[in-house]
């Protein structure tokens, strides 16, 4: 016999109402959280570019002082000339030979054999044009060094290198 007092017996007729607020709310609080880590990455990510950006600028700021040192010490220590063709500036090879033996610097397996010049000092070695006669040349205050330039191609050589485009030397030495 069934009691109708016991509950037992009683077929629910739908799931607790209180389950599925609990649900909606705990789904709600991963979706917000979820949305709280994207917007915390985007913002990082946000920083981080424009931590790279202010870098680059920096460095950007850098490169514009070095160019600007740069142009001076070639404004104020370049030697500049007018090219006369009776000018003999630059080294022979009898001159280089004769610098091997003395500068440990120069391996002794570097000999040169012929008797030509290493370059025609009639002309600049970067555009590979003759000097006319009252052209601006530039020389080297580096005495070791000796080679000679068309003023504008020197110049534009200095900024970006800091060598003699034969030689490698230093070019431009900073004094006082």
């Amino acid at each position: 016999m069934l009691d109708k007092g016991n509950s037992t017996n009683v077929m629910p007729e739908s799931p607790d109402a209180g389950s599925y607020e609990v649900a909606i709310v705990v789904i709600s609080l991963i979706f917000l959280m979820f949305c709280c880590l994207v917007a915390t990455a985007a913002l990082m990510k946000g920083e981080s570019d424009l931590a790279r950006r202010r870098q680059r600028a920096a460095a950007r700021e850098t490169r514009k002082e070095f160019l600007a040192r740069r142009k001076e010490l070639i404004a104020t220590q370049l030697i500049v000339r007018e090219w006369n063709a009776d000018d003999k500036t630059l080294d022979t090879a009898e001159d280089a030979t004769s610098n091997t033996d003395s500068d440990p610097t120069i391996p002794s397996s570097v000999q040169i054999d012929s008797e030509e010049p290493l370059w025609d000092d009639n002309g600049c070695a970067i555009c590979f044009s003759p000097f006319e006669d009252h052209e601006l040349v530039c020389e080297s205050n580096n005495l070791s060094c000796k080679h000679v330039f068309h003023k504008d191609c020197l110049v534009k050589w200095l900024e970006k290198h800091e060598d003699c485009p034969i030689c490698r030397n230093i070019y431009i030495v900073e004094t006082a």
